[in-house]
């Protein structure tokens, strides 16, 4: 988990502190971050797998929050460390552990909000796929109009003129 540099006040204490000094809500991560770089700079990391765990914390609050789920920044955390340990602490939050214990029971439950943002991913994907075939299938029906129009494209059809599209919509 690397090296906590917030020496020997307690991690609530620098979520507070950094609270007082933002104007912005402070989130676990912002303190997680804090505590986790060369001298709070919030770049230099001490360990590369907390700059990884800070970047798998921002894209599943982004998916979260693109999927309109009600979860908390403490959740999507308590969930992306694989929730409590066997000492019931809670990675990279040192004493904030004893504010997520309420989470224990919910836990369980929100292994479906993991799986449904699994699922959210997958459908992404195909969408992206289907948007690719969609596109393809536009410009071969575009070129056949093209042929059969002779090379002119046809007229646009004006939805209100009454005509609902009479003639062959071909310019000549």
């Amino acid at each position: 988990m690397g090296t906590y540099t917030g020496g020997s006040i307690p991690f609530s204490e620098h979520l507070a502190r950094l609270a007082q000094k933002s104007e912005a809500p402070v989130t676990v991560v912002d303190a997680f971050k804090h505590t986790k770089t060369k001298k709070y700079d919030g770049k230099t990391w001490i360990d590369p797998e907390n700059a990884q765990l800070e970047a798998d914390f921002v894209q599943l609050k982004q998916m979260a929050e693109e999927s309109c789920l009600q979860i908390t920044d403490q959740e999507i955390w308590f969930e992306l460390v694989g929730g409590f340990d066997q000492k019931n602490r809670v990675k990279g939050v040192g004493d904030l552990s004893e504010e997520m214990k309420p989470l224990k029971p919910i836990y369980q439950s929100r292994r479906k909000s993991t799986s449904d943002i699994s699922e959210i991913e997958r459908l992404r994907a195909e969408n992206e796929v289907m948007k690719a075939r969609l596109d393809k299938i536009e410009l071969t029906v575009a070129k056949q109009i093209r042929m059969m129009c002779g090379g002119n494209l046809p007229t646009p059809r004006d939805p209100d003129d009454g005509m609902r599209g009479s003639g062959n919509g071909c310019v000549a």
